[in-house]
């Protein structure tokens, strides 16, 4: 649900602007690629075209969804100052946004050097090694600033404990 909510409030201008960003950097370091609407046409060193169509899900919104989740647990579990909460919200939506947007550049990269086997091999499984690398880097980063919320029910037990080897060592 609320993937598909994030995904239908972003169907229009994500895509988009994430296309034309790629797109232009890709221009920009001289590979030979062409952009009409989020349609994307690379051609290969291969000699072929490959046409591939840049929707919401692929240009991030699945990322960017899993991240949302995930840092809203961390929320519940540690929580940092209003003030760095803030911040760390947008740091870490710009991470999502810029890790996606490495794998974009990595398949297309793919696709130009290796073809359009390589694009789609990238295409599958890059955001399995560049997600979690990113968000390890946003949790440490994260951890640095929130605190654990106390727990007097550990903490009382962890005291009784400590009492009862006391006694045992004292004997």
């Amino acid at each position: 649900l609320f993937r598909s909510l994030l995904e239908n409030t972003t169907v229009f201008w994500f895509p988009r602007v994430t296309t034309e960003l790629c797109v232009s950097t890709l221009q920009s370091l001289g590979l030979p690629v062409t952009l009409n609407g989020v349609t994307v046409t690379l051609t290969s060193l291969l000699g072929y075209d490959i046409v591939t169509k840049v929707d919401s899900r692929c240009a991030g919104s699945d990322s960017l969804a899993i991240f949302l989740a995930i840092f809203g647990l961390m929320i519940i579990d540690r929580k940092p100052q209003n003030k760095l909460l803030i911040g760390l919200l947008i740091f870490g939506v710009i991470g999502t946004y810029l890790q996606n947007f490495v794998r974009l550049l990595l398949l297309f990269a793919a696709g130009y050097y290796y073809g359009a086997d390589a694009l789609w091999t990238v295409h599958d499984y890059a955001s399995y090694v560049l997600f979690p690398v990113w968000f390890l880097g946003f949790s440490v980063i994260y951890l640095r600033y929130a605190r654990k919320p106390e727990n007097s029910a550990i903490e009382r037990k962890t005291s009784a404990k400590s009492r009862s080897e006391e006694r045992r060592v004292g004997k």
